[in-house]
């Protein structure tokens, strides 16, 4: 078996590898983003759900008064809060 063989084989071998790595790390991303997506998913339902029963409203009556009730104001964010976003120069 000729260098020149060895080497395009193992360059070969080398590639099929790392295609492979590719592939299999594309379906694990694939996988945990589904599942992120439902336990989110999930997680809103039960906040929702908690708050429909904290609050005695049903959600009929939630959907239907959302787009009449007038937006609720956001408290003022204060001057020396991480939070506030500064300009930068």
């Amino acid at each position: 078996m000729s260098v020149k063989l060895k080497f395009a084989s193992l360059l070969g071998l080398s590639l099929m590898v790392f295609v492979s790595a590719m592939w299999a790390l594309q379906w694990l991303d694939r996988r945990e983003t589904a599942r992120n997506a439902t336990l989110l998913h999930r997680s809103r339902e039960q906040q929702l759900d908690h708050w429909l029963t904290a609050t005695g409203v049903s959600l009929r009556n939630f959907t239907d008064e959302g787009p009449r009730s007038p937006r609720p104001a956001c408290a003022p964010i204060p001057r020396n809060s991480p939070c506030r976003k500064t300009p930068r120069a």
